[in-house]
């Protein structure tokens, strides 16, 4: 919860609590959850490199123990940490990490999202209209899904991309204000920030 809300240091205290208490009964797969929650609290924290270690920790446990679900989500907050915060010149395995989302099993599940990471991979390199068409894809897939958390980054990186072609975002910042709005409501949020960055863009 603490997380959705972008909340991270009160996560971040919550998930440290919840990796000793797994580690102490010897429970794997909550212990491969909870660092999954801690890579990303530090990714948002900024703590990119401490984050994607984590992760890849989380990774390797759930791969062990087949939780495929976070061996997968764990890749996917990896590759999106990757894109926003690294120069050009460290990502140019991107199209292999998207690649190999899009292989996962759990992929066609999660096709919104990879299409998101594809839109900033194109938006990174300038390739814009490219961008501006997979992150509409996103956004009509995630609406499919009804997963409207997803929708609100996609609507973030939307923005981003129109801004960087140099258009007026106004309309496009107060809709999304309108639908986290109205997905805090339905799910009993009080409408603070998913993260700091998003409601600095939508804001």
């Amino acid at each position: 919860l603490y997380q959705t809300l972008g909340r991270f240091d009160e996560s971040y205290t919550y998930v440290g609590r919840c990796l000793d208490i797994a580690r102490e009964i010897g429970q794997k797969y909550l212990e491969g959850c909870a660092l999954f929650a801690r890579g990303w609290a530090e990714v948002n924290q900024g703590q990119t490199a401490q984050g994607i270690k984590t992760l890849t920790a989380s990774e390797a446990l759930c791969q062990a123990i087949g939780a495929e679900y976070f061996v997968f989500q764990s890749a996917m907050r990896k590759a999106e940490a990757r894109l926003s915060t690294f120069p050009g010149d460290k990502i140019n395995q991107a199209p292999e990490w998207i690649q190999t989302l899009k292989n996962h099993p759990d992929g066609p599940d999660h096709e919104g999202d990879i299409l998101r990471l594809e839109a900033m991979l194109a938006r990174h390199h300038e390739r814009l209209v490219e961008a501006l068409e997979a992150i509409d894809k996103s956004l009509a897939k995630i609406d499919q899904q009804r997963e409207p958390f997803l929708y609100l980054l996609s609507d973030v990186e939307r923005i981003l991309i129109l801004r960087q072609m140099g258009q007026d975002v106004t309309n496009e910042q107060g809709q999304a204000l309108i639908r986290w709005q109205r997905v805090a409501q339905v799910n009993t949020l009080p409408p603070p920030s998913i993260s700091s960055k998003l409601f600095s863009i939508i804001g």
